[in-house]
């Protein structure tokens, strides 16, 4: 095939974007912690309050001089527990209400601030890629660089993970994977008639590997690379 050309601009509001993307993706996997902590926290204090019982019995039970006393005393505990492991829920619940309310509130303060610290650092990062970019690409691959420097190329067969945000395409070799980065192309472009962007972008699309795809999409990446 003729090589084709696209242009693109990743501007400030791109930037913008880019944070606003990589902050929601991080503030998600935030809450997915927290719920599942939520969700195991009352079977681990079951299992704190409870477990004593079994143990001690089976204690008693592996004595080799246990008496008649000990071996009933054995049985009653590990009877016990059974009913105790159906009323724990209940003796528990206000204990476990406070101790989510507790944990919300430090994890709300605590993610106020790891985000604002997230977004400076990205910003400041993202920033620095701001610029015009030419991305050409053939049968054999593709080069991408910003202006005034040195492009870089990669082969398809050298694409192993391909996702899509709302704004961008995110494109990796395994070197940038590895490290959670990535080169982002915006969907759209000021620097070229759209029709054509939209085009070419469709035919770099089409030439990406279909297993580089076989990862979930996800909304973005923390981490990020020109």
């Amino acid at each position: 095939m003729t090589p084709i050309e696209l242009h693109y601009t990743l501007t400030p509001a791109m930037t913008r974007l880019r944070v606003a993307e990589a902050l929601a993706h991080e503030a998600r996997k935030d809450a997915r912690l927290l719920d599942a902590v939520a969700r195991g926290q009352p079977g681990a204090l079951k299992l704190l309050l409870l477990l004593p019982f079994p143990v001690t019995s089976a204690y008693l039970l592996l004595q080799r001089d246990a008496t008649p006393t000990t071996m009933v005393t054995a049985i009653v505990l590990a009877l016990l527990t059974l009913p105790l492991w159906r009323l724990a829920d209940r003796l528990l619940a206000p204990l476990h209400r406070r101790i989510e309310m507790r944990a919300g509130r430090h994890a709300g303060r605590l993610g106020a601030l790891s985000l604002r610290l997230a977004e400076i650092t990205l910003r400041t990062r993202l920033a620095s890629q701001e610029g015009n970019y030419v991305l050409r690409f053939d049968d054999h691959g593709f080069r991408l660089g910003r202006d005034p420097q040195r492009p870089v190329t990669l082969a398809w067969t050298g694409i192993v993970h391909a996702a899509e945000t709302e704004h961008f395409h995110r494109i990796a070799c395994a070197a940038l994977h590895r490290r959670g980065k990535a080169y982002w192309i915006p969907k759209r472009s000021e620097a070229m008639e759209p029709a054509a962007f939209q085009q070419g972008l469709q035919l770099f699309l089409e030439r990406i590997p279909a297993a580089a795809f076989s990862e979930k999409t996800d909304s973005a990446a923390a981490r990020s690379a020109s």
